[in-house]
């Protein structure tokens, strides 16, 4: 199983946020939080049910029908929802 993280943070706020606090690492990770002036968000509550999405991996399941619905999730919901948070 696996879901979609997402952050957009700017990067001078992140330069300031490593510099408080240098076990975060050099470059923003959408799996944890840093505790500043950022913006984290799984892709299913950006969706119409509004609910953490989990996706499923099997034998059984042709890969590209799921690489197809993850890809349209994140042209539909994600991306313009990383675009808004993008504008000043």
């Amino acid at each position: 199983m696996f879901t979609v993280n997402l952050k957009v943070v700017a990067r001078p706020t992140w330069d300031a946020m490593c510099s408080n606090n240098p076990r975060i690492g050099p470059k923003p990770s959408p799996n944890n939080a840093a505790g500043g002036d950022e913006w984290l968000e799984r892709i299913g509550f950006l969706m119409p049910n509004r609910d953490d999405k989990w996706w499923v991996v099997s034998r059984d399941r042709p890969t590209d029908d799921l690489a197809g619905e993850v890809m349209a999730a994140i042209d539909a919901y994600a991306i313009p929802a990383m675009l808004e948070r993008l504008q000043p």
